[in-house]
């Protein structure tokens, strides 16, 4: 009997064991390194990145405003419109003005009026004065008074003048034949004066305009003979000079404005069309080129993530020149050294990875 309750005991212990062997949790999966696109770092002799993205306008470009402020009833052009010099493009409610006008004339009318009195009077005094039956003070009273009639016939003359200024003002009429680049009001809309209803594009003088980064603006100097191409005319080229530099950056893009002259007639070219302004460099010595995707932006300081040991580490780098789709890197990097070129923004310091060069 003591053996059999021994033996009882031992197998509920044995089944007991293997019950807490089944409700321990399994240990988790071991994480694998995470696979990054590289690439090997490569120094040499690079083309310098010379291509600009800029827009065709015209050289001279002029918002037009009303002289007089007023209610906008009606706008004569719309965006694209040819217009000839002289040509009425909008017109304000002239009701006020006209007003304005006839009351100035009626005030005309009587200082006129007060003005020959004057002088009948005065001519009356003089004859009277010569008869030796007035002063000559008297003579010189009548005198003055007429100057003074005079002086607020002029006056009033003026005032005429002006508001049949005013009354014409009313009609926005165009400088110069052009293109209607832009409509900044609508029929309805109170407008002050000088606030700008259209922008007129003056026919002439094309040019193309770029954004250039400070680290470049020292290439662009007036007068400089550039090459352009247009995104919409394949094959085509034209022949360009430099002709104004902005004196300050953008606060925004900290780009300079360039503005680069057309000095060769394309008759296809037209306004608000996307061109490329090409420079002819020469080549960088020392130059590293990278894809722009491998850039990661810490504290705004350019940096790129270095590949170590089977872990990525950040490291700063000095940028050269920004090009469509590639950066040049002028320090930071040394040959042979393996960079992420993709997927920068999601990597952590000292992760483990798995490079996959290009």
């Amino acid at each position: 009997m003591v053996k059999k309750a021994v033996g009882v005991v031992v197998w509920a212990m044995v089944g007991l064991v293997g019950l807490i062997g089944c409700n321990r949790a399994p240990e988790p999966p071991k994480t694998q390194p995470r696979a990054v696109l590289t690439e090997t770092v490569k120094v040499g002799a690079t083309a310098a990145l010379q291509g600009f993205a800029g827009e065709v306008r015209a050289r001279h470009e002029v918002a037009l405003g009303f002289r007089v402020g007023g209610k906008l009833v009606a706008r004569m052009v719309n965006l694209g419109d040819t217009v000839k010099a002289g040509q009425v493009l909008a017109q304000l409610d002239p009701a006020d003005l006209r007003q304005s006008q006839q009351v100035s004339e009626a005030d005309l009318a009587a200082v006129a009026a007060d003005l020959r009195l004057a002088r009948l009077e005065f001519e009356r005094t003089r004859t009277l004065q010569a008869q030796g039956f007035v002063s000559q003070a008297a003579l010189d009273a009548k005198e003055t008074l007429l100057r003074a009639a005079d002086e607020r016939h002029t006056a009033a003359k003026n005032r005429v003048g002006l508001a049949q200024n005013q009354t014409a003002y009313a009609l926005l009429r165009a400088d110069a034949d052009g293109v209607v680049a832009q409509t900044l009001a609508e029929p309805g809309q109170v407008v002050a004066a000088g606030q700008a209803i259209v922008r007129v594009a003056q026919q002439g003088e094309k040019e193309v305009v770029i954004s250039v980064p400070e680290n470049r603006i020292g290439e662009f100097a007036p007068g400089r003979t550039l090459r352009l191409s247009f995104w919409a005319l394949p094959g085509t080229t034209a022949a360009g000079r430099v002709r104004e530099v902005a004196p300050q950056a953008d606060a925004v893009t900290r780009s300079f404005g360039v503005r680069v002259s057309l000095t060769e007639a394309v008759p296809k070219v037209r306004l608000g069309m996307s061109a490329t302004v090409s420079l002819d460099g020469g080549a960088i010595d020392g130059m590293i080129t990278l894809p722009a995707t491998a850039i990661f932006q810490k504290d705004r300081q350019p940096a790129v993530w270095v590949v170590q040991a089977g872990r990525v580490h950040l490291r700063p780098v000095e940028v050269a020149a920004w090009g469509d789709g590639t950066v040049q890197i002028r320090s930071g990097l040394d040959a042979g050294e393996v960079v992420v070129r993709a997927g920068v923004n999601t990597l952590v310091a000292g992760e483990a990875v798995t490079p996959l060069l290009r």
